[in-house]
C-alpha cells in the first residue's frame, strides 16, 4: 500500500469521525484496485478498533499538550503506530509513509513531527503499559475498550476468559457467505489477490471469506448468487427450521409441493402453508435463509418499523427470486417473502395469533459482534442496554399476539449480555404464563446452554456472539 492508499484511509478516518458513519461504510461498495479497497478497509477498521491503545501510545510520546494535538496529525500517528505495532509494518515503510501522509494532508511542519514521534517509538526499549491501578481499565486502554465493557465482562468471567474475548474483538474478522449459486468465475474473484476462503465447518452451503469485495464486483451479491450472513446469525435459523419443515409433512390431499405455483400471492395462501413471522427483519437475512432452506411451501412475512428497512428485506429476496409473484428457483414452490411496515410492539390484527413461528430479531446492544462492527464499541453507551431492555421487553410482548396456539416465539439477538438474553426470557415468562421455554433439538449444529438456548460466546466458539431462546406457546 503507497502513500496515495494511506491518505484515502487517513481521509476516510476524518470524515467518519466528524460524521459519526460507521467506520468504513463509504467504501463497502467500491469498485476500485480490488488489493486497494482491502487494505484501505483494513486500515480504516484497523485505526478504529486500536484507537484507544494507540492514543495511549501518542499521548505517552509527544512532547506537546496531547490535547492540542491537531486531528489530521493525531490520525496520520495513529495510522503510522497500527502499521508499527499491530500491523507490523516494516518499520522504515511505515515512518516514511506516514511522513508522506502528513507532508500532503496537513504541511511540512507536521511530517516532521509525525516523523520524530513514531522514531520516539522505535527507538524505545519497550512500549508503556497502562498503570491506572485498576486491571479492568488497564486492560481496556490496552485492548482499546471503553471502560463499562471490560468492567461488566469482569463481574462474569476470570481474566483468563476476558482477554480472549478482547483478542477476538480486536482481530481482523472472517466473513461469512452463503454460497446460492456462486459461478467460477465469482469463485476466482472471491479470491483474488491470495485472499482466503474455506467452506464453513458449522453451517452447510457456506463460505468463510476474509473479504467480500471480489463478489461485489463480480455481481454475485445482488444477482442472488451469494448472500453475506455471519455463521452465527444463520444457526438462529436453525433453531427454529424444524418447526416449519417438520418431517413428514404432507402437501395437500390431491396435490405435491410442486402443484403449488410459485406466483401465489398472499390473497391465495394454501392453509397447509407454514407461516413464519419476522419483525424486526431487516435487512432480510434470516428470513431469507429460511425462505432458502424451505422444502415445503412456506410463507414469510418479514415486518420492520420503516418503509426504508422493508425496501433493504424487498431487494434482498428479489435477489434471490423470493418476492411475491417472482419465479422462485432457490426454495419450495410456493415460497416467497411478503414485507409489511409494522411495529412490532402493536401487531396488525390480521397477524394476531395466525404465526407457526415469530421470530423476534431484536434490537440490542450488538456486543457480540464488534469485531464485524469496528466502531460500535465507541457508539454504545451502558444507558443504551437499559433502553433497549425495555424495548425488547415491549417487542417481545407484542410480537407473542401473534403466535398461533401451539406455535412458538424465537427471540434472539447479537449480544452476549444477560440482562438482553436469559434474563430478558426469564422476565417474559414471568409475564406470560401461557408460554414455556423449550430446549432447541438435540440435532442443533450450534452451542446450546443448560436451559437449552443457543449461545455463542466468541472466546469459545471463533464465531460472533449470538442468542436464540425458543419458547412454545400452550394449546
Amino acid at each position: 500500500m503507497g502513500i496515495h492508499a494511506r491518505k484515502e484511509a487517513v481521509q476516510q478516518l476524518l470524515r467518519d469521525e466528524a460524521s459519526g458513519a460507521y467506520a468504513g461504510h463509504a467504501r463497502r461498495q467500491q469498485g476500485g484496485v480490488a488489493a486497494d479497497e482491502r487494505q484501505i478497509t483494513d486500515l480504516v477498521s484497523g485505526v478504529v478498533r486500536w484507537r484507544r491503545r494507540l492514543d495511549f501510545i501518542v499521548d505517552a510520546f509527544y512532547r506537546g499538550q496531547p490535547d492540542k494535538l491537531d486531528p489530521r496529525i493525531r490520525m496520520v500517528l495513529r495510522m503510522g503506530l497500527y502499521d508499527l505495532i499491530v500491523a507490523e509494518t516494516p518499520p522504515h515503510a511505515a515512518v516514511h509513509e506516514a511522513v508522506g501522509v502528513a507532508r500532503e494532508l496537513v504541511h511540512k511542519g507536521a511530517a516532521g513531527l509525525v516523523n520524530g514521534v513514531l522514531r520516539a517509538v522505535l527507538r524505545a526499549p519497550r512500549l508503556p503499559v497502562p498503570t491506572t491501578g485498576s486491571r479492568p481499565r488497564d486492560l481496556a486502554i490496552w485492548y482499546s475498550h471503553p471502560d463499562w465493557m471490560v468492567e461488566r465482562w469482569f463481574w462474569r468471567w476470570p481474566e483468563e476468559e476476558v482477554v480472549p474475548l478482547l483478542e477476538y474483538n480486536n482481530a481482523r474478522p472472517w466473513w461469512s457467505i452463503h454460497d446460492t449459486g456462486l459461478t467460477e468465475s465469482d469463485l476466482a474473484a472471491l479470491g483474488e489477490e491470495g485472499e482466503d476462503y474455506a467452506e464453513s465447518t458449522r453451517v452447510p452451503g457456506f463460505l468463510r471469506a476474509r473479504a467480500t469485495q471480489g463478489l461485489v464486483r463480480s455481481g454475485a451479491l445482488t444477482g442472488g448468487r451469494a448472500r453475506v450472513q455471519d455463521e452465527a446469525a444463520a444457526l438462529v435459523v436453525h433453531a427454529f427450521l424444524d418447526v416449519l419443515q417438520p418431517t413428514g409433512q404432507t402437501p395437500p390431499s390431491g396435490s405435491s409441493s410442486t402443484d403449488i405455483p410459485p406466483e401465489a400471492s398472499e390473497s391465495d395462501a394454501r392453509p397447509t402453508d407454514r407461516l413464519l413471522l419476522d419483525v424486526c427483519a431487516a435487512p432480510g437475512g434470516k428470513a431469507v435463509y429460511a425462505a432458502l432452506l424451505a422444502h415445503k411451501p412456506l410463507r414469510v412475512m418479514a415486518t420492520d418499523l420503516h418503509a426504508g428497512r422493508t425496501r433493504l428485506i424487498g431487494r434482498l429476496a428479489a435477489s434471490h427470486s423470493l418476492a411475491p409473484n417472482a419465479p422462485g428457483h432457490g426454495a419450495a414452490p410456493g415460497t416467497r417473502v411478503e414485507t409489511r411496515v409494522m411495529d412490532a410492539k402493536t401487531p396488525d390484527e390480521d397477524l394476531v395469533g395466525r404465526a407457526d413461528v415469530v421470530l423476534v430479531d431484536a434490537p440490542c446492544s450488538g456486543l457480540g459482534v464488534l469485531a464485524r462492527r469496528a466502531d460500535a464499541r465507541w457508539k454504545r453507551t451502558e444507558e443504551d442496554v437499559q433502553t433497549l431492555i425495555t424495548l425488547q421487553a415491549d417487542i417481545l410482548d407484542g410480537a407473542a399476539r401473534c403466535v398461533r396456539p401451539g406455535g412458538v416465539l424465537i427471540y434472539s439477538t447479537c449480544t452476549i449480555e444477560p440482562e438482553e438474553n436469559q434474563l430478558q426470557v426469564e422476565a417474559f415468562l414471568q409475564r406470560h404464563e401461557d408460554f414455556a421455554r423449550e430446549p432447541i433439538p438435540s440435532t442443533f449444529p450450534g452451542p446450546v446452554t443448560e436451559d437449552g438456548d443457543y449461545l455463542s460466546l466468541p472466546q469459545h466458539t471463533g464465531m460472533d456472539g449470538a442468542y436464540a431462546a425458543r419458547l412454545r406457546l400452550r394449546k
